[in-house]
């Protein structure tokens, strides 16, 4: 399992405040929540979980092209998520 760097612990940290904690994508800005996983896959490109919770939130806020985007690249990280699929 890979241990995430400080940048990328910062930045998911930011992320859950932004997302209000448990409903990471139900409200907030969804503009600002991208650019933060997206800051976060720069630095940890070969995270399929990052990716995930992009495709997860391009999907909520009906962008379907990136989301498949994502979830193709999660996939192609680590091919048994089940979560993908």
């Amino acid at each position: 399992m890979k241990i995430f760097g400080l940048r990328t612990l910062v930045c998911l940290v930011a992320l859950l405040c932004a997302g209000g904690g448990s409903d990471l994508f139900g409200h907030g800005n969804a503009h600002e929540q991208i650019i933060l996983l997206s800051n976060s896959i720069a630095e940890d490109a070969n995270n399929a979980e990052l990716y995930l919770q992009r495709a997860d939130l391009y999907r909520t806020h009906q962008y379907p092209e990136p989301a498949l985007k994502d979830y193709n690249l999660a996939l192609k990280i680590e091919p048994k998520l089940i979560q993908a699929h």
